[in-house]
């Protein structure tokens, strides 16, 4: 039954189920007991966390402390959160200071960006359109895997065009003809 002490009558053998919060801030991990809403929040060392994630539901059990605070270790992962996979349509962007790659979601840029690990990439660059498969956390940060590219960012497209002198500067620019294509002039 969720949230109820599973074993132990308190004390340093109780063992309840819960729920994992990560303090962004800090990293450090915390477990609310789902059952008992007016027990304090106990943390858990990073040692204890055994793989546990932000919002996972967890068994933790208490750990014995001098002191009165609560200090609990990961027994068991009940539920993974967000097991369910998450997809997203993405831009890929490299960080030109640090080389790491980004995610940017075409339909909410303002959403935080994913971070894609070099490993992850599976051939997309900077500039591609790609499907990305968001990557569960310990720490609650964005991170995904790239499953398919759509469109890579160099990729040759032929147009109709006509080309257009500009009289001040006597540069070349091609217009497309087909308006709703919503292409900028291109300098030739």
């Amino acid at each position: 039954r969720v949230g109820e002490l599973v074993r132990g009558g308190g004390g340093a053998d109780e063992e309840f189920l819960g729920q994992v919060l990560v303090d962004k801030k800090t990293n450090n991990v915390w477990v609310k007991n789902l059952h008992d809403t007016a027990c304090p929040l106990v943390f858990v060392a990073p040692a204890d966390v055994n793989g546990a994630g932000h919002r996972d539901q967890v068994l933790c059990k208490i750990k014995p402390r001098q002191d009165q605070h609560k200090q609990g270790v990961v027994t068991a992962i009940v539920e993974k959160y967000g097991q369910e996979e998450v997809l997203v349509t993405c831009k890929v962007a490299k960080n030109a200071r640090d080389g790491n790659h980004w995610a940017v979601n075409v339909a909410n840029p303002a959403e935080a960006m994913i971070f894609i690990p070099q490993n992850d990439l599976n051939g997309a660059g900077h500039g591609d359109l790609a499907v990305v498969k968001l990557v569960p956390r310990s720490d609650g940060n964005r991170q995904g895997a790239v499953v398919e590219v759509l469109e890579k960012a160099n990729t040759i497209v032929q147009i109709e065009a006509r080309v257009k002198v500009d009289k001040k500067t006597g540069h070349h620019w091609a217009v497309a003809l087909d308006k709703s294509k919503k292409m900028k002039p291109v300098f030739i």
